[in-house]
């Protein structure tokens, strides 16, 4: 596998700031490898071989009524309560964004009927525990015992569902049982329905406005491996709502006010998030009249930056990304 343009080509000279984040990203992949690679082959006992495209309806993504806050620009993105759901569950350390996405692609291949502890004690038995993934290990707590790393991603995991529940997508349980008997609710939560009745979650019918993510999503690793902004930023060029026109099929043009008020995805996760899907084999960024360090011919005459033009490569997803990503960072 490579990449049209990555981190190492030589058209691309990095500035420090992205030599930075190069290292930063690689160490990200290093540290989640290993628990990537045992949720994999978990995750496909539930999302198999063959499985169709897992399908979003776009009030996961998009807002249909943009935030109205003249605070909201790329210096400062809307409050984390205003946003749609993709990007309100967006963390630097957390997984309620990956958690969620989870928890959509089991219910709808429909093989956990009866549902799934959060942390199984049977054994060769699977809970959710074993179908995310963490950079977490094992380690001594304060008080002196051995703090496990299933024990960690436990209390990650009912962290992002009480994230989730805040952002009106699962109600959860009561007692001892809050949160094993979680139900997802409909992905469009509070921002789309704000002081109505939340709707129990169905899969998305024939005629309801969706988008899809490839099987190999789930399946090949990629859910594990790709930071929250990552994600973010590919859901919202799936979804492609307000995107501008453009004559190739999958390519989408979206300025700077969609993508801050309809998809509340700030300029600096944005940025970040282009190099390594690109990298990755897994986006393609037109970078239209683009010097190499990102700034746009013609700036210092105040001229307005062309939009990037970005198409998801549906074919990346076939890739394994533990493989992609130890050959792109040589981990």
């Amino acid at each position: 596998m490579s990449a049209e343009v990555g981190w190492e080509s030589p058209e691309w000279h990095l500035s420090s700031k992205q030599a930075k984040a190069r290292k930063a990203r690689k160490n990200a992949f290093a540290a989640i490898r290993l628990s990537a690679d045992s949720a994999t082959k978990q995750l496909r006992t539930f999302v198999a071989d063959g499985s169709e495209a897992v399908v979003l309806r776009r009030s996961f993504s998009y807002l249909r009524t943009s935030i109205n806050d003249n605070t909201v620009s790329d210096r400062a993105t809307p409050p984390r309560e205003l946003r749609p759901p993709a990007t309100r569950l967006v963390t630097s350390r957390g997984m309620a964004l990956r958690f969620m996405l989870t928890a959509l692609a089991v219910k709808q291949q429909g093989r956990a009927p009866g549902g799934l502890p959060i942390e199984s004690k049977i054994a060769h038995e699977s809970g959710w525990t074993d179908l995310v993934a963490s950079p977490s290990t094992a380690s001594r707590a304060k008080a002196g015992y051995l703090e496990k790393a299933q024990t960690k991603r436990r209390k990650q995991i009912t962290t992002a569902l009480g994230n989730i529940e805040d952002a009106g997508l699962v109600e959860l349980g009561q007692g001892m049982k809050k949160f094993e008997d979680f139900k997802l609710l409909d992905e469009g939560g509070i921002s789309e329905r704000a002081g109505q009745e939340l709707m129990p979650y169905r899969k998305p019918g024939q005629n309801e406005e969706v988008y899809k993510l490839p099987a190999g999503f789930f399946e090949n690793g990629w859910v594990h491996i790709l930071q929250d902004s990552e994600i973010a930023l590919l859901l919202m060029v799936k979804c492609g709502v307000g995107s501008l026109s453009d004559p190739e099929e999958g390519v989408r043009a979206i300025d700077s006010f969609v993508r801050l008020h309809h998809y509340g995805f700030g300029r600096d996760s944005f940025g970040a998030a282009l190099l390594p899907l690109e990298e990755l084999g897994l986006l393609r960024v037109d970078r239209r009249n683009r010097n190499p360090d990102g700034t746009h011919v013609g700036h210092k005459l105040g001229e307005k930056a062309p939009l990037h033009r970005l198409k998801v490569l549906d074919e990346g997803f076939d890739e394994d990304a533990l493989n992609v990503g130890e050959e792109v960072y040589g981990v």
